[in-house]
């Protein structure tokens, strides 16, 4: 995997069903070398810290490749610009099928830990202007990856992220996407989940109350 493109975002509004809703999902592009901390690039920001960001989901990763999956679904004006998924790193490829929860990657002078795949919400939808697009992002089984960030340091467009560490937890990021979707969550496997001391709690609050609200 390669850096291709950096992205940050500031807090905005977008409207759905006549309600405005605070998300930073808007995402432009800034030249490196750029600082990542363990909440995640300098100047990024998150819209609800109920449901995004924190140590254990400090930077989001997707694929350039994924884009085209896309095409037919999502307008070409929009799928032209990197960060269009709300992304902070677009890379060039991503195997989300080989990427285990717990992976450890170099970039740059940081090194950062897989922690859960991107699970898709209603502002996203509205993002890409496609109504069907969380099911749609289930449905390719390329959500991206989130990562925690164990030791801090510059990034810089160019630099290869490379697995110096691979987890002992054999649940890949498509996997864990599969179990976490609303037909799938049972208890069983919340359950299992919550063994991983790699997937962060607001995660696995999510997904409880995924799994007692249906939804």
């Amino acid at each position: 995997m390669k850096v291709i493109s950096i992205q940050t975002g500031s807090v905005q509004s977008i409207l759905y069903k006549d309600k405005p809703w605070p998300t930073a999902i808007f995402k432009s592009d800034v030249e490196g070398p750029i600082f990542l901390d363990k909440l995640g690039l300098h100047g990024d920001q998150q819209g609800n810290l109920n449901v995004h960001g924190g140590e254990g989901r400090a930077l989001y990763v997707f694929a350039r490749s994924t884009y085209d999956l896309w095409k037919n679904k999502i307008q070409d004006d929009l799928l032209s610009k990197n960060g269009l998924f709300g992304e902070n790193l677009t890379v060039d490829h991503m195997d989300e099928k080989s990427i285990l929860v717990g992976d450890q990657f170099s970039i740059g002078e940081a090194i950062v830990e897989a922690t859960v795949p991107r699970f898709p919400c209603f502002i996203f939808a509205e993002r890409v202007g496609y109504p069907q697009a969380t099911d749609y992002l289930n449905e390719t089984e390329k959500p991206g990856v989130l990562f925690r960030v164990l030791k801090t340091g510059f990034l810089n467009v160019g630099d290869e992220i490379k697995l110096i560490k691979k987890s002992s937890y054999n649940l890949t990021m498509t996997e864990f996407l599969k179990m976490g979707q609303v037909k799938n969550i049972t208890r069983t496997n919340l359950d299992e989940l919550k063994k991983i001391p790699v997937i962060p709690k607001i995660t696995l609050d999510r997904l409880e109350y995924r799994l007692e609200h249906g939804r």
